[in-house]
């Protein structure tokens, strides 16, 4: 594949290149919905560009997602806002490889799942829907509505917690998409370990779509309660147990 040829091409695709769309995408860290460690996701990268034809399908896929979404960031935040063709033809090389993904469920191919779904409802692609089943169906086989199956996938509190973030980002995007497209909602509220709360945090404002941004950039006061996603008007707030 020639995509995977230029990733080898230190012009085309080096480090400063990549590191610049791996942190683009954690601004929107809760609303895109990544749990892996960058330095987890730059060791990924890293092992990809320097042997991308014995990466697996899964690898390539998150990587390409990555790079789409970090892109779409900065096309957004520089010249005219114009997604340039180089951002779709990332997605496009991620979604070539989603036929191979589905040989095992693991937390790599729900992150690679989440992210294409994540920028495929961003740019309103048509894979959406499609994209939004298969990622709520990982999910759900790997029990990430469940804390107790979460611990046993990771012992690390700071991705525990940042799954469980991904888990609350796919489901804020898929209500109001099933809205729109006149779809039922799995509704996965049924099967959540966690309690809800009839009101917003304080920090929140209810009256605005926007949050202050550096609310996203602290902890929550409990390391078991992900904060909400920003850029959703949420009824709810969600704590695990």
């Amino acid at each position: 594949m020639a995509a995977l040829t230029d990733l080898r091409c230190e012009r085309a695709f080096n480090k400063e290149f990549l590191r610049e769309r791996i942190n683009a995408c954690f601004p929107e860290l809760y609303e895109t919905g990544i749990y892996l460690k960058s330095e987890a996701i730059e060791e990924l990268m890293d092992q990809i560009v320097s042997n991308p034809f014995v990466s697996s399908p899964t690898s390539i896929a998150l990587c390409f997602s990555l790079l789409a979404v970090g892109s779409r960031r900065l096309d957004l935040s520089h010249g005219n806002g114009t997604i340039k063709g180089a951002t779709i033809g990332y997605f496009r090389i991620a979604l070539r490889m989603r036929p191979c993904l589905y040989a095992e469920v693991s937390l790599l191919q729900s992150q690679a799942l989440l992210l294409m779904t994540y920028f495929s409802h961003s740019v309103g692609a048509s894979s959406t829907s499609s994209l939004m089943a298969d990622a709520t169906s990982c999910l759900q086989i790997l029990r990430l509505h469940s804390s107790s199956a979460i611990n046993k996938l990771s012992s690390d509190r700071l991705e525990q917690t940042n799954i469980k973030r991904a888990f609350w980002a796919i489901h804020c995007m898929e209500k109001p998409h099933s809205l729109q497209e006149g779809l039922f909602p799995s509704k996965p509220e049924k099967g959540l370990s966690w309690h809800t709360k009839t009101s917003l945090p304080p920090e929140f404002n209810k009256d605005s779509q926007e949050a202050d941004p550096d609310v996203y950039q602290k902890e929550s006061s409990s390391p078991e309660v992900p904060p909400l996603i920003p850029g959703q008007k949420l009824a709810r707030a969600a704590t695990f147990h």
